[in-house]
C-alpha cells in the first residue's frame, strides 16, 4: 500500500516537471514562489527541529535565491507546532529578441526589462503524527499539519519601452495564506529520513501600491484583486541524512496551480542545508 502511494507521488512530480519544461518559454511576471514546506519528521514527544537552509529555483529562466530558517517542537506523542521564515530576491532581465529555435519572441510587453523583486514570510503549523508501519531498523510515518502563513513583496521594474523610451514600474504588497499539509516520512534508525509531502494552500492577495497599467497586468498574469482566491498543490521529496541529531537536508517542490485565474508562478523550489535536533544534543550533555 505504501509502496503504491509513493510510487503516485513520484508519477505527480515527473508530469509536474515535464509541464514546466513545455512552458519554460513563456516567461511572465512572478508574484507567487514556491516555499519550502515546514515539515517535522518526530517520532515522540519532546523531539525538536531547527534548520538553516539555502533555497532558489531550478528549469526557469529567473534568477532567484534566498533563505529558510525554521523550528518545530513535539508537545506531545503525536501533537506538533512549528513555525517558518523565508526570504527571496530576485534578478530578471526580459528581452524582445527573436530566437531562431522558438520563433519571435512574445514573451514581454516591453522592448527591454529587468525585473527586481524581494519577499519574506512567516507560516505558523500545527500538526499530528503518528507510526503507522515499525520494524527492527525502520519505521515509516504520517503527518497532517495545518497552518496559517503571511508575506511581503516588493517588485520594481524599469527597462526599455520602445527604442529609446525609458519606463518604470512598481508595486508591493502581501499576501494571506492557510495551508493543510499532509506527509508520510520513512526514517532508517536516527540516520536517514524521506519525506513525501503534499501541501494544500489557498491565499489572497492586497496590494498597497501598483503603477502598472490594466493591460500590462493582463499581459503579465497580473490582473488580480483582492477578492481572487488562488489553490495551489504542492507535492514535494526531502531527504535528509546524517549522524543522530544532526543532518543534512534537501528538498525539491514544485507547484501546480488548480485556479480558474491567470497567474504565472515560480513553480519550483530546491533548498539545501543543515537541520538539528536540539532537544537531542542537550540531553547528550
Amino acid at each position: 500500500m505504501y509502496l503504491f502511494f509513493f510510487t503516485k507521488q513520484i508519477k505527480l512530480l515527473i508530469i509536474i516537471v515535464i509541464s514546466l519544461w513545455l512552458t519554460a518559454c513563456k516567461t511572465h511576471r512572478f508574484l507567487y514562489y514556491t516555499p519550502t514546506p515546514n515539515n517535522p519528521t518526530f517520532e515522540k514527544k519532546g523531539d525538536s527541529k531547527i534548520s538553516t537552509e539555502v533555497s532558489g529555483n531550478i528549469l526557469q529562466s529567473v534568477e532567484s535565491v534566498g533563505g529558510v530558517f525554521q523550528g518545530a517542537y513535539a508537545v506531545t506523542n503525536h501533537l506538533a507546532v512549528g513555525y517558518s521564515y523565508d526570504f527571496r530576491n530576485e534578478n530578471t532581465l526580459f528581452a524582445n529578441i527573436p530566437s531562431p529555435f522558438i520563433g519571435p519572441a512574445e514573451y514581454n510587453y516591453f522592448n527591454s526589462s529587468r525585473v527586481i523583486t524581494s519577499r519574506n514570510a512567516h507560516e505558523f503549523c500545527i500538526g499530528y503524527f503518528t507510526c503507522i508501519s515499525r520494524s527492527r531498523r525502520s519505521n515509516i510515518y504520517y503527518s497532517t499539519y495545518a497552518g496559517y502563513g503571511t508575506g511581503k513583496f516588493d517588485m520594481k521594474e524599469s527597462g526599455i519601452f520602445t527604442d529609446t523610451i525609458p519606463y518604470e514600474r512598481h508595486q508591493n504588497g502581501t499576501i494571506n495564506k492557510f495551508f493543510v499539509q499532509p506527509a508520510v516520512y520513512f526514517k532508517h534508525k536516527a540516520y536517514f529520513t524521506l519525506a513525501l509531502i503534499t501541501k494544500f494552500s489557498g491565499f489572497k492577495y492586497h496590494f498597497t501600491e501598483n503603477s502598472y497599467t490594466n493591460e500590462e497586468k493582463d499581459f503579465f498574469k497580473m490582473n488580480v484583486n483582492g477578492n481572487d482566491l488562488f489553490c495551489v498543490v504542492e507535492p514535494t521529496v526531502m531527504i535528509s541524512a546524517g549522524m543522530r541529531n544532526i543532518h543534512f537536508i534537501f528538498s525539491i517542490t514544485f507547484t501546480g496551480f488548480v485556479s480558474d485565474k491567470k497567474l504565472d508562478p515560480i513553480n519550483n523550489n530546491a533548498s539545501a542545508g543543515f537541520i538539528a535536533d536540539i532537544t537531542g544534543l542537550l540531553k547528550k550533555k
